[in-house]
């Protein structure tokens, strides 16, 4: 066994955040609907008239972000902590707040890897696990994922999201920890399973943006949480003057029954803020937050991911020089 595998936590780990891989390769087969971009608001729209504006243009932007990203690597450091907290008798709000008993960091390769319809994934490379680098027969080389049919496309998508969460640490199984995974559920074959609205007006770092809230309302629901189908809602941060989406947040929470009462259940909020590469022309994930707690256990687990190096590979895996 590797020294990258032997740091592992002890503690018990609970299927509480779980996502439907197999829902979500279904849903890439829908059909994609038409969705023009729009740009600006017009005057004089009604408040349903620029939700559809909004999520138009939100979703053109991420149809575009694939065929952009697609030939893109960048390096991502990520840090995991497992904290406790006071009291483990209520789903208390989730906050990095408490003693950290567990860390974890990893440094890996990221690149978009695309599958047949509309299907893609920003996944890891993971080369370090604390220090212990992680050896090449553990590893998958993403510029060299090239799936041919839509069988390895599958087993190809469920190993490299395997791939990605199988360091993770603490008491909730989870690989919701993808940076595009909020931004992929725009995409315009994905779009239609969600109800919007608008939810206020903020400025991050200086860009004026239209804030979109959404719910998934179409079963079945592409992710499960505790081993059952749940719906996932979030917001999405979107760019008054181009659609741009700048931020994406993302919402599962699982709910556990007992005596016939609907008691709430596992929890996670993962939020991406996105940067403009002009050497890329498009919107790339800069930092990815992510909060997981639940009531079964003291534990909150929280963690931060930056993006930075990034770069174009090519068909043949040859690492190009970034622009100037």
């Amino acid at each position: 066994m590797s020294e990258a595998r032997r740091s592992v936590s002890r503690r018990a780990r609970l299927p509480l955040v779980v996502l439907g891989l197999a829902a979500l390769c279904a849903a890439a087969d829908l059909p994609a609907q038409p969705v023009p971009s729009t740009g600006s608001a017009a005057p004089g729209l009604t408040d349903e008239e620029r939700v559809r504006q909004l999520v138009a243009s939100a979703s053109a932007h991420a149809g575009d972000f694939a065929s952009k990203a697609s030939a893109l690597l960048a390096r991502e450091h990520y840090v995991q902590e497992v904290k406790t907290r006071p009291s483990s008798s209520s789903l208390a709000p989730m906050t990095d707040a408490g003693i950290t008993v567990l860390r974890r960091r990893l440094d890996s390769e990221v690149a978009l890897v695309l599958f047949p319809g509309e299907l893609w994934l920003l996944a890891r490379d993971i080369l370090v696990v604390d220090g212990h680098a992680v050896p090449d027969n553990e590893r998958i080389r993403l510029p060299a994922v090239h799936p041919a049919s839509d069988e390895e496309a599958l087993r190809t998508f469920r190993a490299l999201a395997q791939q990605g969460a199988r360091y993770n640490i603490g008491g909730i199984r989870r690989n919701l920890n993808v940076p595009t995974l909020g931004l992929w559920l725009l995409t315009p074959s994905v779009v239609e399973r969600f109800r919007f609205k608008r939810a206020g007006n903020e400025t991050i770092g200086g860009e004026r943006c239209e804030v979109l809230a959404y719910e998934e309302i179409r079963e079945p629901y592409l992710f499960l949480a505790e081993g059952r189908s749940a719906p996932v809602h979030g917001r999405a941060w979107v760019k008054a003057d181009s659609g741009a989406i700048i931020r994406t947040e993302l919402v599962l929470e699982g709910r556990s029954e007992s005596d016939r009462l609907v008691l709430p259940g596992g929890r996670g909020i993962v939020t991406v803020d996105y940067r403009l590469d002009p050497a890329f022309d498009t919107w790339v994930p800069q930092t990815m937050r992510e909060r997981y707690d639940a009531p079964e256990s003291s534990d909150v687990i929280v963690g931060t991911a930056t993006y930075s190096d990034y770069r174009r590979f090519e068909v043949h895996s040859r690492i190009v020089p970034r622009p100037q």
